[in-house]
């Protein structure tokens, strides 16, 4: 299997100059030193510097980097355009050094560093090379919500620091101030990934920067930055007791607005906004598994933040192709696009169905086990769960059928065809996510 996958990989030197040839190469080269790095028998991995890798990092290291690697891929465009491509590769390997920082951080201060400075990249992708004016309000939006969702969680850091002198996740289990449940202790520390993830009434800013966001932005934002905050909370609550009243409400609430995100969807014509708001409802069943803390919440949470990091990123740029080809997101406007672009309407069926949860994709087991989890926890929400699960399917549904078929806008174009290299990334999404249908031992062996 990692001879085809690495054969896929090398396929990117027939698209691309040397520039793109020079990135993509070393990206490669990361992820093999990430694969050598994850040698320990306990899948834990000290790195050095107060950096370590477990499995739950080391996953989300990879996905850094494989979705930073499509990124640039995507952005190509720019690149041949001559507007500022080098500033635009420069800021995505900004990123992801912040990211891999963040993710083997085994410090809480240093990863509340890392946290907040990997906002600084995705802000200037944004403000630079968005399509709108309305990009500098998303801009600030998105950067307003972040830093003060944030400032709960920096002062609840000080405080467990002054009370017990260290932020060391190796320490953090002798601690009694978080082992002792405290109720403003424990909203402020969760404060902040609850907005990064986003749960429902924090999600505000994440349609506005969807919107604004360049293509590259959008995939980097949906398949990386929202999973900083799930991260968070299982760092978090592998320290920290456990409230069943807390844990209840942030049930309630993450399904709860899934469900109306969900009916919300079923009414949207904007095709990037569906996607959008799309992974506020995948990362509200994340957030409800995460909250039941049992091994199945946590490995189905696990498994639901990778399959949709690669699921989004692709969704999203299909809807760019569509958008560059057509000139508009509106479904009313990419009506037929199957008998126009007719493999680009198979591609995107294969998206949508992972979307939605079916096999053979990584977000059916995420959901099974998820589903698993809620059983332990109450009949309700296992009722709940399978009519969220029902909701997604229905608009994935309407967002294929709408876009896909019907009578078309453009059939005075008889056909357009893709590049090799929009065919490759596209590729390059799906193909792991089929794949790793088979490879569950790499997401759940650490619970």
């Amino acid at each position: 299997m990692m001879k085809i996958f690495f054969m896929y990989l090398f396929m990117i030197i027939v698209f691309m100059n040397l520039t793109w040839i020079v990135a993509s190469i070393l990206i490669l080269i990361m992820t093999l030193m990430m694969i050598l790095f994850f040698v320990g028998e306990n899948y834990f991995c000290m790195i050095g510097y107060g950096l370590g890798l477990d499995q739950i990092s080391w996953n989300l290291v990879f996905l850094s980097i494989f979705i930073i690697y499509l990124m640039l891929i995507g952005g190509k465009k720019l690149y041949q355009q001559g507007f500022y491509g080098y500033m635009y590769m420069y800021f995505g390997f900004l990123l992801l050094l912040t990211l891999m920082l963040t993710f083997s951080s085994m410090n809480f201060f240093s990863f509340y560093l890392y946290f907040e400075s990997s906002l600084i990249p995705i802000f200037f992708v944004i403000l630079m090379w968005g399509y709108q004016p309305e990009r500098i309000q998303a801009g600030i939006f998105m950067l307003m919500y972040t830093l003060i969702g944030s400032l709960p969680l920096l002062v609840s850091l000080f405080y467990i620091y002054g009370e017990g002198g260290s932020l060391s996740m190796k320490l953090m289990f002798y601690d009694d101030h978080l082992m002792n449940f405290n109720l403003i202790l424990h909203l402020g520390l969760i404060a902040g990934f609850l907005v990064k993830l986003p749960l429902f009434f924090l999600h505000l800013w994440l349609p506005k920067a969807h919107v604004e966001a360049p293509v590259g932005g959008s995939m980097v934002l949906a398949g990386i930055l929202l999973k900083l905050g799930g991260y968070g909370l299982m760092r978090i609550y592998m320290y920290m007791k456990y409230s069943y009243l807390l844990g209840t409400l942030l049930i309630n609430l993450s399904l709860l607005g899934g469900v109306l995100i969900g009916f919300m969807i079923l009414i949207n014509v904007d095709m990037k906004i569906i996607v959008a708001y799309s992974s506020v409802v995948h990362m509200g069943l994340m957030l409800a598994g995460l909250m039941t803390c049992s091994k199945y919440g946590m490995a189905g949470g696990l498994l639901i933040m990778m399959a949709h990091g690669l699921c989004s990123s692709c969704m999203f740029f299909m809807v760019n192709i569509y958008y560059e080809k057509t000139g508009s997101r509106l479904l009313m406007f990419n009506r037929g696009m199957s008998m126009i672009m007719p493999v680009f309407g198979v591609m995107f069926f294969v998206s949508c169905v992972y979307n939605g949860g079916a096999p053979p994709s990584m977000n059916l087991w995420g959901e099974i086990m998820l589903i698993m989890s809620f059983i332990n926890w109450s009949d309700f929400y296992y009722y709940v769960f399978f009519f969220l699960s029902f909701i997604g399917v229905a608009y994935n549904i309407y967002l294929y059928s709408c876009s896909q078929h019907g009578q078309g806008y453009l059939l005075k174009w008889s056909f357009m065809n893709g590049s090799c290299l929009e065919y490759y990334c596209i590729y390059m999404h799906l193909f792991p996510l089929t794949v790793l249908f088979l490879c569950l031992d790499l997401f759940s062996l650490w619970i």
